[in-house]
């Protein structure tokens, strides 16, 4: 994500994202943990999963989505924000 032709790929889904008014952002595992600062998740072998970890709030200026199909995210809360970002 920090080469030049990914700083130009982003701006690209910047622009899409504007263009169609997404009110979300779909990212996969690599993006997130870069993101999240490579936050480990922090699960023992008892460890339940309380149901509100993957409801998102009613009426949020903009939802985080993110395919993470091998539990590697660690997340802080069930809020990201993003630094820099407009939305937050």
């Amino acid at each position: 994500m920090r080469t030049e032709a990914a700083g130009k790929a982003g701006e690209e889904y910047a622009r899409i994202r504007t263009e169609y008014r997404a009110d979300a952002w779909l990212y996969r595992t690599v993006t997130t943990k870069e993101l999240t600062g490579e936050r480990k998740p922090e699960i023992g072998p008892a460890s339940e999963i309380s149901p509100g970890d993957s409801v998102a709030e009613a009426q949020a200026a903009l939802y985080y989505v993110s395919v993470d199909t091998k539990g590697e995210i660690g997340w802080a809360s069930g809020t990201f924000r993003k630094a820099g970002c407009p939305c937050n």
